[in-house]
């Protein structure tokens, strides 16, 4: 078996840009693009917030969540299987450890976070607080 090279145009990206390899390095560095923290979607609705981790190849003991002073830390330590002791030519994945944070937004009520994973998706629900619903201004007429 042979390892084949990606051979790109080192003047010109394919969109024609000078210098690709320094530009997507910097871009790499600056937007942390290969580390090995998972990406998150955040989304809202009008009861809940959805923090939606992609975190493939992890089982649901894998994972600590918690809560404290308004940041939800999200974290995992896998240990790697020691018995198969392989020469690897190539490894571009692994599941190592890692931890996230985030700062929760004031109308959470953090005790009732909900969590779940199913095919490498961990969703934590985070349900709002009941707030008084503000009533819509009223004029008023004076006579």
């Amino acid at each position: 078996m042979t390892l084949v090279r990606k051979r790109t145009n080192e003047r010109r990206d394919r969109d024609g840009r000078l210098f690709p390899s320094l530009r997507n390095s910097f871009n790499a560095d600056f937007w942390n693009e290969d580390s090995d923290v998972p990406l998150a979607n955040i989304s809202e609705t009008d009861e809940e917030y959805k923090y939606d981790l992609s975190v493939p190849g992890f089982q649901k003991e894998d994972f600590q969540i918690g809560v404290d002073n308004g940041i939800l830390t999200i974290s995992s330590e896998k240990e790697e299987d020691s018995e198969m002791d392989i020469d690897y030519r190539s490894r571009e994945f692994s599941y190592n450890n890692f931890c996230r944070a985030f700062q929760l937004p004031e109308d959470v009520d953090e005790n009732n976070i909900n969590a779940s994973y199913q095919n490498g998706l961990l969703e934590v629900t985070i349900p709002k607080k009941d707030v008084a619903v503000s009533q819509p201004r009223r004029q008023i007429q004076v006579v």
